[in-house]
């Protein structure tokens, strides 16, 4: 109404004229708004991994270390908005060095480092997943995470590798589906049998009279299966794991999650590591 009265006493020709003036500044004014409210998320990222200091390396903070406080401006911003996701996902390929470094692990870090830990925090990645997904193909010679960070640079395809299984995560954080945790009553003397038209696993679990926990395994092999080592099994947060020696908790580990159990049908729908999939679930008849 304002602009209105504004015009009202002018010539119309002029009003015309005044009015498309009125409308190119409104304009430029609601783009010069929506830039101030909401920075996109490249302008955020940007902002974090150019920040200017006379140090030769800036100490990056996670949230997974340290208190929410703490952490950057603009990191907080990034994670805490999930409609960032595709972003970091593509960022996550990038090598270009960047000043941010943790200290005895991986330094300099490059712009996709920054963006996979970004995408770490944002999706809470369980402390499970992370040392036995993650760390699945990756020999562990620190024992630390540096492991990790030096099989990120080791090659293209190693990032490729970590970025998917990120994603894979994701998939999982965002299912409806909730874990419910094991108890051993649910597992000892249970037989696992996958339900696969191309693939063979079975797990029969055991407690041994002095508590050792073990469990026979049965794999596929083509098109024949082979009759496993004796395994190992333990409840860790809930989750049963599978592994491969009983002083060695750290290497390569098969994780199952619980969704639920279909005592009537007999079936067990799980994730399996970071696979949602299906046993036939009996009690071990040899028992």
């Amino acid at each position: 109404m304002q602009v209105k009265r504004m015009l009202c006493g002018l010539p119309f020709g002029q009003q015309k004229e005044e009015f498309v003036k009125v409308k190119i500044m409104l304009f430029f004014f609601t783009i010069t708004l929506i830039s101030c409210i909401e920075k996109s998320a490249n302008d955020l990222f940007e902002s974090f991994v150019q920040k200017e200091s006379n140090e030769k390396y800036l100490v990056l903070k996670t949230a997974d270390l340290n208190p929410t406080e703490s952490l950057d401006g603009n990191y907080l911003k990034i994670i805490e908005n999930h409609g960032n996701t595709n972003y970091l996902l593509e960022k996550a390929e990038s090598i270009k060095e960047t000043k941010y470094c943790i200290p005895n692990l991986v330094c300099p870090m490059t712009e996709g480092d920054i963006a996979v830990c970004m995408l770490i925090d944002m999706y809470q990645m369980s402390d499970n997943y992370f040392e036995t997904v993650m760390y699945e193909n990756i020999k562990r010679k620190t024992d630390s995470a540096k492991d990790f960070w030096d099989y990120i640079h080791a090659s293209e395809n190693n990032r490729k590798e970590i970025i998917r299984k990120i994603t894979e995560w994701i998939m999982i954080y965002k299912s409806s589906d909730l874990l419910l945790p094991w108890t051993e009553d649910e597992i000892i003397n249970h037989r696992f049998e996958l339900i696969s038209d191309t693939k063979i696993e079975t797990f029969v679990f055991h407690q041994t009279d002095d508590e050792i926990q073990i469990v026979d395994c049965i794999y596929d092999k083509k098109d024949s299966f082979v009759t496993g080592p004796i395994e190992y099994w333990c409840i860790e947060n809930g989750l049963l794991c599978i592994y491969q020696d009983e002083n060695m908790l750290f290497k390569k580990r098969i994780i199952i999650g619980k969704i639920r159990i279909d005592e009537e049908k007999e079936i067990l729908y799980a994730y399996r590591n970071n696979k949602k999939i299906e046993y036939k679930y009996t009690k071990n008849k040899s028992t």
